[in-house]
């Protein structure tokens, strides 16, 4: 009995239990392949060169561009596991899973934290009996949060590191800030002050760098200190007003600000609905989520979310009120109700505070399964506390609920350890996708991307071609047909006049036209029909578009560029590359340009390129750009575009002598 009411020893043992038994579950999961935006991200390890280097490293750790503050903590933890490209994924999904262990572990740590905080209004607070019954609470809530199948999609999808990381640095902020309270309650000032600064300010700052939503803790802290109980000690109270208030007010002002501004200049055609319906949508998604989190099923993690509905009006769909009317009633209960109730307020504040930013004004999509690593991580923590507290008469454990938590703890260990082998078998993973996603247009043409690859063009036609009637301004699924009739031998005119159609009226869809064109370039993947002349016609349908924006002109123009030289006409793909630059100057376009020219055996023409960009030098991005200034100017100090374009100009000069031609003017 010793050890049963003995509150760290029931800890550590349940911890490790639980530790051992998510990394079995995952451990099926590790031998898979990288995915969609590890393509985006991680490629830039060899960008410019393997990474050996103090100079180099910078270069790469700056290279993020997938928020303002460009998430460079998270890019330096991607050069523990690889310093160049190409790269194995097996140790980026092994460093992955084992982060996820350590957040595991930290949310075990902080609930138990959460848990003593309740002891201080316990009829008896120093029952060791109910201290070892909330430690045992703690371990089993985060490790329901660890085996929940939906996280497959966080933790084994190597570029959402970024989110798990900041994750971690807020959850490690949190118990740093409530050990610098516990400090203070025993007037150990210095000290409490130097932790609480750690857990706000340095861990904030940890965060942020890691994933701009670390910005949270401090709204999130306050979150925590509004329901829990906390001593009320003068110096916490300074503390709350001047750490955690100030900042998490600005964040919701610029959240505000961000919505005014969204709301009444529009936030462009990248888009396909205005920020007022994201905003009428997003309590819709939220409960998806939530149904998700307390219903999980096999297979259910995807990184395919395009299929959300739209919510256009507060009746359309009818559930856009139902969901905005339980939301704000949830929200003032948990306000209300938070002396009586507080485990079950501060899960729910929590929840609504972590979505805020990536689920609010900022016009990002509208659905990502990765929004809830962190949301959810104290959601099952009040359900634990009630089984692993309640008491028979005489205050004897009631073993039945604890038995029903194993039980639900061992089938989400059986859900994750099936999932994560699916993660290991990208063919079937594809399938499965695209069957538990029916009306996403990206889940589709991934599966048939994958039939292609078996050699099932015939299939992936038959998938893609009701879907392209239906959707015919959906790029993605019409290229994606395009694709599957290029794999069964030949473009038809038909299909390539689909393309054409679709490329004057789709929306911006990033650099997938460019990745097209480039695909058909490459040696032996060449396709009857994606000639020069459909080239043409399809950039000549995309730069009447109205929704592309100066940057997809500029990849237009640039591949109709390519084309013209691969068909051996230098001075209208000189006139394209001109073009392009011209929209948006660019010193790695310039050299890219110039660099093909040369392969084509036109040093003169790549020549007469460099001499362009000499006499238009690109500004340097404004600070404004955030991560992507730092980076621009830290090439520019270490000379890094110059080097490389005198590298080429000597190459070139060298082709020019070579062929004994003249040096251009």
């Amino acid at each position: 009995m010793g050890i049963v009411n003995n509150p760290r020893t029931v800890f550590v043992i349940a911890l490790f239990a639980a530790l051992a038994l998510v990394a079995l579950a995952y451990a099926g999961g590790l031998h898979g392949p990288f995915l969609f935006d590890d393509f985006a991200v991680l490629p830039a390890l060899g960008a410019q060169g393997p990474i050996h280097d103090a100079t180099s490293m910078l270069r790469f750790i700056t290279s993020g561009n997938s928020d303002p503050i460009g998430r460079p903590l998270s890019m330096a933890t991607f050069l523990a596991n690889a310093t160049d490209w190409p790269a194995e994924p097996l140790p980026f999904k092994v460093t992955n899973v084992a982060l996820h262990l350590l957040n595991t572990a930290l949310l075990a740590c902080l609930l138990r934290c959460f848990g003593q905080r309740l002891a201080c209004t316990s009829a008896h607070p120093s029952d060791r009996a109910l201290a070892s019954d909330r430690a045992l609470a703690a371990v089993l809530a985060a490790a329901v949060w660890a085996l929940h199948p939906l996280f497959l999609s966080t933790t084994l999808y190597v570029v959402q590191r970024e989110a798990m990381l900041s994750a971690t640095f807020v959850m490690a902020g949190m118990l740093c800030w409530l050990h610098g309270q516990s400090l203070l309650g025993a007037d150990r000032h210095r000290a409490g002050i130097g932790w609480c600064i750690a857990g706000s300010i340095v861990a904030t700052t940890l965060a942020a760098a890691c994933k701009a939503n670390g910005l949270l803790l401090p709204l999130l802290l306050l979150a925590v200190e509004f329901t829990l109980p906390s001593p009320d000690h003068p110096a916490s109270r300074v503390l709350r007003r001047v750490l955690l208030v100030p900042p998490a007010a600005v964040l919701v002002a610029y959240l505000g600000w961000r919505g005014i501004d969204g709301v009444v200049n529009g936030i462009g055609t990248l888009r396909p609905w205005s920020l007022a319906q994201r905003l009428l949508t997003e309590p819709r998604v939220l409960f998806s989520y939530l149904h998700a989190l307390w219903l999980p099923r096999p297979y259910a993690a995807n990184v395919f979310n395009d299929q959300a509905r739209v919510s256009v009006s507060l009746l359309s769909p009818w559930t856009t009120s139902l969901a905005l009317v339980a939301l704000s009633a949830m929200t003032f209960a948990a306000v209300v109700g938070r002396r009586r109730h507080p485990a079950l307020a501060m899960a729910w504040l929590f929840f609504v505070c972590a979505q805020l930013m990536e689920s609010s004004t900022i016009a990002l999509e509208l659905y990502f399964q990765h929004r809830n690593y962190l949301a959810a991580a104290p959601m099952f923590w009040p359900l634990a506390l009630a089984a692993c507290t309640m008491r028979r008469r005489a205050g004897r454990i009631d073993w039945r609920p604890r038995l029903c938590a194993g039980v639900v703890l061992l089938s989400l260990a059986a859900m994750t350890t099936i999932g994560a082998r699916l993660w290991s078998q990208p063919v079937e993973q594809a399938f499965v996708w695209a069957a538990n996603n029916p009306e996403s247009m990206r889940a589709q043409t991934y599966a048939a991307r994958m039939e292609e690859a078996t050699g099932q063009a015939d299939r992936a036609i038959a998938r893609l071609t009701p879907l392209a009637r239906s959707n015919p301004r959906e790029l993605q699924i019409v290229l994606g047909l395009a694709d599957a009739y290029c794999a069964s031998g030949q473009l038809p005119g038909t299909i390539a006049d689909e393309v054409v159609a679709a490329m004057g009226s789709t929306r911006d869809v990033g650099g997938l036209i460019t990745q097209w064109f480039d695909k058909y370039r490459e040696p032996g993947s060449a396709c009857t029909g994606v000639d020069a002349s459909f080239i043409r016609r399809a950039v000549a349908a995309g730069l009447n578009n109205p929704l592309f924006t100066a940057g997809r002109r500029q990849d237009l123009l640039h591949a109709r560029g390519m084309a013209a030289l691969d068909a051996g006409d230098a001075e209208d793909a000189v006139t394209d590359f001109r073009a392009s630059l011209a929209l948006a100057p660019s010193r790695p376009l310039a050299l890219s340009q110039a660099a093909a020219l040369g392969q084509a055996r036109q040093p003169a023409a790549g020549l007469s390129q460099l001499a362009w960009l000499d006499r238009h030098p690109p500004a340097l991005a404004p600070w404004t750009a955030g991560m992507v200034a730092l980076h621009d100017r830290v090439l520019a100090h270490e000379g890094y575009w110059l080097h490389e374009e005198s590298v080429l100009r000597s190459t070139l000069l060298a082709d020019l002598k070579e062929q004994g031609s003249t040096i251009p003017p």
